[in-house]
């Protein structure tokens, strides 16, 4: 499969929609919704795959890379120290696999990149044209041209979306890029693009405190939002790709309205598996609110400290916050029970982070303590009929594998659907009825892939997508470019194909230290 500079087999479309699920898709196709990617289904194989664990920052890293967290190196939206201590936030160069954009570039070939996480501070140089990332500290675009378009219709969007509900808010940023990519497409911008990454944020970002909108839309701007992304694809996406490229829409997992909210931080705490301190939810925050603590917050900082009376405060309290949400800056002064960092057996770096740690600061036996939490889940479990967990799952050698899993979490808990994980109040019940009113994870995510026409390899492929490494591969395989030799990917073997493979790891480790000693890179 040999390649020359600039020319490759088919083009590749891949449009991420974060969190979209069979089950959404189908509510909001219903209601008149996602029309291009059900003119698509009869051309193309619909699938889903297990996302292991269900979240964002290690599944979007996968899914462009061919390689688990392990070798890429990611596994939340910051990087912590090998006991689950959070540092700082990633940086593109925290992410240690080239991507495809990578990969296309070192053929010769461009890419445009749109909204990619820990794409675009630093910048690694590659060739093409580049959108930030949602979790870039700055909005920008390269080249200039597309810059001073992004600013402009940011500038706009946001004037016009801050005016309206919070879901506006919301959604400012994906319009943003909607439109943005609509008018530049008007000046060239797809032109000679081999490969185009596309990702888009108004499942996830609606769905947690918002979920019922996600399966009736109701508030305009989404409405707008989703209008607006049909468009795009209707009369600019499809028609570049249709005729001589792979278009590829995945989703990084799968979303759902949650029946119960669970914390196994006081499940853990509850088997004795960890110690607490009390800290403020925000120090900076209760500064920012207003000078000295109040009195009201001194007396329940006073009943935090004994956990009988912990627990009915909390309780009590979080009803009353519902009736009066200005109560809220009383609220940033009370302390809540947290993870002792320094001391507990076991260590969670956030709640949503569906990671546990073993403190190997205070632990000597990690094997021992891995299975007493593993037992300590599953015996809650069977004891309450609550069966939360779609798998509890080893993380260091198990899920995880490869040179940088010495940051992964000792174990890894993926909700099943209907169960939010999100809970870190341990004196909170461990399971507590929520009804709907928020969404969260879970691990079937969706995929579409409509394969170039008169192209049965790809057709062929498309049908044998069966694990999250997959993705890169098949879009590598339409690119006609060699695959990363140590992708996790067993398409070509399933196809029972002969592939060809090559280490890009040199080369990309090279733009990635320069990345690193200059601050910055631009797309050439």
């Amino acid at each position: 499969m040999s390649v020359s500079k600039g020319r490759f087999q088919h083009r590749v479309l891949m449009l991420g929609i974060d969190g979209l699920s069979v089950d959404v898709y189908k509510a909001l196709r219903g209601h008149g919704y996602l029309r291009s990617l059900s003119q698509l289904e009869s051309r193309g194989v619909t699938g889903s795959v297990p996302m292991v664990p269900p979240f964002t920052p290690p599944m979007w890293t996968s899914i462009v890379s061919g390689v688990n967290p392990g070798k890429h190196g990611i596994y939340y939206f910051f990087l912590t120290d090998e006991v689950g201590r959070p540092i700082r936030v990633h940086m593109a160069t925290d992410v240690m696999r080239p991507r495809i954009h990578d990969i296309v570039s070192y053929h010769g070939g461009e890419s445009l990149v749109v909204n990619l996480p820990f794409s675009s501070w630093p910048l690694i140089p590659f060739r093409g044209a580049l959108i930030s990332d949602w979790l870039s500290p700055r909005d920008y675009a390269k080249p200039e041209w597309l810059n001073e378009l992004y600013k402009k219709v940011l500038g706009e969007v946001s004037r016009e979306y801050s005016k309206r509900s919070e879901i506006c808010g919301l959604l400012a940023h994906d319009m943003a890029l909607i439109e943005t990519v609509a008018r530049a497409s008007r000046r060239g911008l797809l032109k000679d693009k081999a490969y185009v990454f596309i990702m888009m944020r108004f499942v996830d970002a609606i769905v947690h405190g918002h979920p019922d909108e996600i399966y009736n839309p109701r508030d305009d701007c989404l409405r707008h939002v989703l209008g607006a992304f049909d468009e795009l694809m209707e009369e600019v996406l499809i028609p570049e790709f249709m005729d001589n490229g792979l278009i590829l829409i995945v989703s990084d997992h799968g979303v759902d309205r949650a029946s119960y909210r669970v914390s196994i931080p006081r499940i853990l705490y509850d088997y004795g598996l960890v110690k607490i301190r009390l800290k403020k939810v925000s120090e900076s925050l209760a500064r920012e609110t207003g000078g000295k603590e109040p009195l009201v917050a001194r007396l329940v900082n006073m009943l935090m400290r004994n956990r009988i009376t912990g627990k009915i405060v909390t309780r009590i309290g979080r009803k009353v916050m519902t009736w009066f949400p200005r109560l809220r800056r009383v609220a940033v002064h009370v302390e809540r029970p947290t993870i002792d960092e320094e001391n507990s057996p076991v260590v969670m770096p956030h709640e949503w982070s569906m990671g546990i740690y073993v403190n190997t600061r205070v632990v000597d036996d990690v094997k021992s303590v891995v299975e007493r939490v593993r037992e300590a889940l599953e015996e809650f479990q069977r004891e309450t009929g609550h069966h939360f967990a779609y798998s509890i799952d080893l993380g260091r050698g198990g899920i995880f594998h490869g040179p940088y899993v010495n940051r992964a979490p000792h174990i890894v808990v993926s909700p099943r659907r209907g169960y939010s994980l999100a809970s870190a109040n341990i004196y909170a019940p461990p399971v507590d009825p929520v009804d709907g009113r928020i969404g969260d994870h879970h691990p079937a995510n969706m995929h579409l892939v409509v394969a170039p026409s008169g192209d049965p390899m790809l057709e062929e492929a498309a049908r044998h997508i069966k694990e999250p490494w997959d993705y890169a591969v098949i879009a590598l395989l339409a690119l006609g470019l060699p695959l990363p030799h140590d992708t996790d990917s067993r398409l070509c073997e399933r196809l029972g194909i002969k592939c060809e493979y090559t280490n890009y790891n040199t080369r990309y480790m090279i733009s990635r230290r320069l990345a690193m000693k200059t601050g910055s890179g631009v797309p050439h």
